[in-house]
């Protein structure tokens, strides 16, 4: 993922392509190793840490995947 893209992400835009394609939090908080509630957290920032942020798409590409 580019990490420009990733800067200008919202919680809302990476809520946004999780549901869209059908991948629940608790997946994907397995993927990244933390809790549902975490990524909850995440989705509901307006800016996330973009280290956060790039590790979330590559774990949602990921689970997208399966």
């Amino acid at each position: 993922m580019a990490t420009a893209l990733a800067s200008r992400l919202t919680g809302l835009d990476l809520r946004l392509r999780r549901t869209t394609l059908g991948v629940s939090q608790t997946v994907i908080a397995a993927e990244l190793g933390v809790s549902r509630q975490r990524v909850g957290h995440l989705e509901g920032m307006l800016r996330p840490p973009r280290p956060m942020v790039e590790r979330y798409l590559t774990a949602l590409d990921e689970a997208a995947e399966r």
